[in-house]
């Protein structure tokens, strides 16, 4: 019996030196392009489609778009800065459904952390069509727990605990923590790997501005 499928190999195209966003310094830089392969008996054979192409530090081991090659520090920082707080946003919107209600405390708690944290206006109706967006991340298994774990790898701790605090308040915005909100919240500490000690304080000081 044949055994014929298919894997995916990385190859090297170039090298050279970048900013690395994890590093925060100038390193050397492979870039690496992932071709599919089709395989016999487990053996790669025949080359196939192109499905990807990143850049790796050779400093920290992470792998970035291929622009960032390109990228000054200060680009870099903006753009991670953006990029984690579209993170930070669509997990809001994880927690805020995860009961299966949302009520218009909630909806005006994000409103509110989102223009504390982009100095922009965003409408309830936008919030609400993020909302729609993340029953469907949900209903494929992409919980406010995995969505951290997978976004938060240059997550810095200060962001870690910010979006613990965001997730803390929009569960509590209409007053009791429902049981499946808690339940996220204490695994999230998990996925960002928060020490109980930590994350303690993280919620008592929310709790405060709650008041």
């Amino acid at each position: 019996m044949l055994i014929i499928g298919t894997t995916a190999i990385n190859f090297t195209r170039d090298t050279g030196t970048f900013h690395c966003p994890n590093c925060e310094a100038h390193t050397e830089y492979r870039r690496r392009i992932a071709r599919q392969f089709l395989t016999l008996y487990f053996v790669p054979l025949i080359p196939l489609k192109q499905v990807g192409e990143f850049v790796e530090c050779r400093a920290c081991k992470n792998s970035f778009r291929p622009d960032v090659i390109d990228m000054s520090p200060e680009q870099i920082r903006e753009a991670a800065e953006i990029a984690f707080f579209e993170n930070a946003y669509r997990i809001m919107v994880l927690i805020m459904i995860a009961d299966g209600t949302v009520d218009e405390e909630e909806l005006e708690t994000i409103r509110r952390l989102v223009a504390e944290f982009t100095n922009e206006e965003t409408t309830v109706d936008d919030i609400v069509e993020q909302a729609k967006a993340a029953a469907h991340a949900l209903d494929r298994g992409y919980d406010a727990v995995r969505y951290s774990r997978e976004a938060s790898g240059q997550w810095s701790d200060e962001q870690k605990e910010s979006v613990i605090r965001m997730c803390f308040l929009v569960a509590t915005a209409s007053g009791e923590l429902m049981p499946s909100q808690n339940n996220q919240l204490q695994r999230m500490r998990f996925a960002l790997k928060i020490d109980e000690e930590r994350f303690r304080q993280i919620i008592e000081r929310a709790s405060q501005e709650q008041i």
